[in-house]
């Protein structure tokens, strides 16, 4: 009797958990749109404290660094990553056909008009930023799910819609309704992939790295056009 007790209060624990860390996501994200106007760099490095913190206080209590996608890399799983990355190209190109002004905008938004702005995005930007989400959606949110619930689909859509949901702001800078739509349906359609592939891997260092694929191409196709 008190071992089924201690269990479901355990079980409790980690929904409880889930929560805070959908929460804290979320929150993060809404008042990274204000610190974003005060200092890129400052915001993110809050955000990568809170969560590295998250995570080190999991394993401090008896978690374990690979629960949270933290183990050595692989080849299987750096091979895994740029496979996926190949996808890349299905939703940016029918972005382009679609929306013929696309890069103009994009480079307008992350001020990408210049050789030297772009590099600064690359180096300042771009790094503090995945590292980030990928601690925090990834790492916390996505690996408690998983612990929860298991491998599964919901797990994976639910995780690929509350990041998509986490760019929902550059809707806001959007010109028009087509470009909102388009800029929101190819960050799911990236997320999604990201996601599976942390489900497959549970490796970090996979996901981290088809993201900076994307981040990167994606900044030197808008700056190239």
């Amino acid at each position: 009797m008190h071992s089924t007790h201690t269990a479901n209060r355990l079980v409790e624990m980690e929904k409880l958990k889930i929560i805070a860390a959908a929460a804290l996501v979320g929150t993060w994200t809404s008042l990274a749109t204000v610190w974003l106007g005060l200092g890129a760099q400052a915001a993110y490095l809050s955000g990568i404290a809170l969560f590295g913190l998250w995570i080190a206080l999991e394993i401090f209590c008896g978690g374990k660094a690979a629960d949270f996608g933290l183990k050595m890399p692989s080849k299987k799983d750096a091979l895994a990553a740029i496979s996926l990355f190949a996808l890349f190209f299905v939703p940016a190109i029918a972005l382009r056909l679609l929306l013929p002004d696309f890069d103009a905008w994009y480079a307008r938004l992350y001020g990408l008009d210049t050789a030297s702005a772009t590099l600064a995005l690359a180096i300042n930007f771009l790094p503090l930023a995945l590292v980030f989400e990928e601690l925090a959606v990834r790492g916390v949110l996505h690996s408690k799910l998983l612990q929860r619930f298991g491998r599964n689909g919901a797990v994976l859509a639910v995780v690929a819609v509350f990041f998509t949901l986490m760019h929902l702001p550059i809707a806001g800078y959007s010109p028009s309704l087509a470009f909102s739509v388009g800029a929101m349906a190819t960050i799911l359609f990236y997320s999604i992939f990201i996601s599976a592939l942390y489900q497959q891997t549970r490796s970090l260092f996979a996901t981290a790295l088809l993201h900076a694929l994307v981040n990167y191409v994606s900044a030197a196709q808008t700056f190239w056009h």
